[in-house]
């Protein structure tokens, strides 16, 4: 076992006792249900990648370090989230959201686990490649755009068909729904038509 795998087992030994409010009760030293060898077991790895398991599962050191990560969580954001059942949760978050946004000076009377906190947010490792976080922040943005404004559309299309159909509710009402318009056959179809703009 490597000296990563090591210290991280140590660490996820030590959550217990060093936050019992949310680890006390765990039993570190067993198995997470979600987590198997085997490989016949269920998984989700998707089709492209399930032909790839029998090597992933051959690298015994990664395997140990996924195993441990699953019952490893962030001691020093739980350590502040602990401290629900004393300030509750609003408070917490508005602590951290003015420290974050103003400077933890500005907290009064801030707890010690809230400067862990946000010290240790400040810290910026080695190994993270801040161009990549640019770019995959770039790319989620755009898609979260294009996906929102076409849920947007699809939700503006649907609200006027129902109100056409509240409206009508009488002898338009079923031509509607079929796609015919009052006013002459066809002439609903613009309802129901969920071809891309521009297609035949």
């Amino acid at each position: 076992m490597n000296a990563s795998i090591t210290k991280l087992t140590q660490e996820m030994s030590r959550q217990a006792g060093e936050i019992p409010a949310m680890y006390g009760h765990v039993d570190f030293s067993l198995t997470p249900e979600r987590f198997t060898t085997e490989a016949g077991e269920h998984t989700q790895l998707g089709p492209k990648l399930l032909g790839r398991r029998p090597a992933l599962l051959a690298n015994k050191d990664r395997v140990a370090l996924t195993k441990i990560f699953t019952m490893h969580g962030d001691p020093v954001a739980d350590a502040y989230a602990a401290l629900i059942p004393k300030y509750g949760f609003h408070r917490l978050a508005a602590m951290l959201g003015e420290a974050c946004d103003r400077g933890l000076s500005k907290i009064e009377d801030a707890p010690a686990e809230l400067t862990r906190f946000v010290s240790a947010m400040e810290v910026f490792p080695a190994w993270l490649d801040a161009k990549l976080i640019d770019e995959g922040a770039r790319l989620e943005t755009q898609y979260i755009r294009a996906h929102s404004s076409l849920r947007n559309s699809w939700g503006l299309h649907r609200n006027l068909h129902e109100q056409v159909l509240r409206i009508a509710d009488g002898p338009n009402r079923s031509a509607l729904e079929q796609g015919g318009g009052a006013a002459g056959e066809g002439d609903g179809d613009f309802f129901y038509d969920e071809r891309p703009a521009g297609s035949a």
